[in-house]
């Protein structure tokens, strides 16, 4: 089984490589951007993609939706530091087959790509209650963002780093690491990663 890891932070991509490689039917392939991604994916053919939600050089579900849109595609796990229900959501709404947190085990990890190569789904017990609670709950409306704090999320959303939008937005970047601070506590994101993922589950920016 061939699995294409999308991951740009050195020490996830040291384990995961110690893990698959102690696994005797696996190869491992690894890609630290989108652009390496394709390029991996076109050579390699891989059976499983693996893949961040952020990543340097876009949004790792734009690259599974791209990926999904194409006849006899690779399936998807999304592997994330996120556990957010509505990021599973949006992954799993975008193609991925799986999602699996950085947080999990590496037996979980090796239990998605296992069920996902073989046809089926994978999500964590704890997860899959969070996202039927999430579907019992009422609509919730979107929270209010001010015009300033839509315009420091669109050039997030654009991978503009934060000192970029400082100079801009002619602010500190203390303060817009403040402005987004304020936003992951209404969005309740723990990153600016899930902050930007749920924005757009919620169509705020």
């Amino acid at each position: 089984m061939k699995i294409l890891l999308v991951e740009d932070h050195p020490i996830v991509i040291s384990g995961c490589r110690r893990l698959f490689e102690e696994q005797a039917e696996s190869t491992l392939i690894e890609a630290s951007t989108i652009a390496d991604a394709r390029k991996e994916l076109d050579t390699h053919r891989p059976d499983v993609i693996v893949v961040d939600v952020n990543l340097p050089d876009g949004s790792g579900l734009d690259l599974i939706r791209e990926v999904a849109a194409k006849n006899g595609a690779p399936k998807a796990i999304v592997f994330s530091m996120c556990d957010d229900p509505h990021v599973a959501k949006t992954a799993i709404d975008a193609g991925a087959r799986g999602f699996v947190s950085k947080f999990d085990s590496a037996a979980a990890l090796l239990g998605a790509v296992n069920a996902v190569s073989s046809g089926g789904t994978w999500l964590s017990d704890d997860l899959l209650q969070k996202l039927a609670f999430m579907r019992m709950a009422p609509e919730r409306k979107p929270p209010p963002l001010t015009r300033h704090q839509k315009n420091v999320l669109k050039r997030l959303a654009c991978g503009s780093r934060l000192s970029e939008i400082a100079a801009e937005l002619n602010m500190s970047p203390k303060a817009v690491s403040a402005d987004c601070a304020v936003m992951r506590n209404k969005l309740n994101a723990r990153t600016n990663a899930e902050m930007l993922v749920i924005a757009t589950k919620l169509d705020l920016n």
